[in-house]
């Protein structure tokens, strides 16, 4: 998510909070937003943070392998489980 889109997202869900962190650093944003809650709690910005991740990398991969394998008719689709 960008850096405005975690402000959608909280306006959205009718959210005001102190501290939003929408760092996007790659496969280990996560690893980051946790670091940088645990900052924003020692430095008394927030009592309670939430640190959610989600990815769509998963999607895309068999999105993508899908399109390969169409072009080439022998193979069959590829169903995610």
């Amino acid at each position: 998510m960008s850096g405005m889109g975690i402000v959608g997202f909280c306006d959205y869900l009718n959210l005001t909070p102190n501290f939003v962190d929408s760092t996007s650093i790659g496969g280990s944003s996560f690893v980051a937003h946790t670091a940088h809650a645990a900052a924003a709690l020692h430095a008394g910005l927030c009592d309670v943070c939430v640190v959610v991740y989600g990815s769509t990398a998963a999607v895309v991969a068999i999105r993508d392998w899908n399109r390969l394998r169409s072009r080439h008719e022998v193979w069959g689709p590829v169903r995610s489980v």
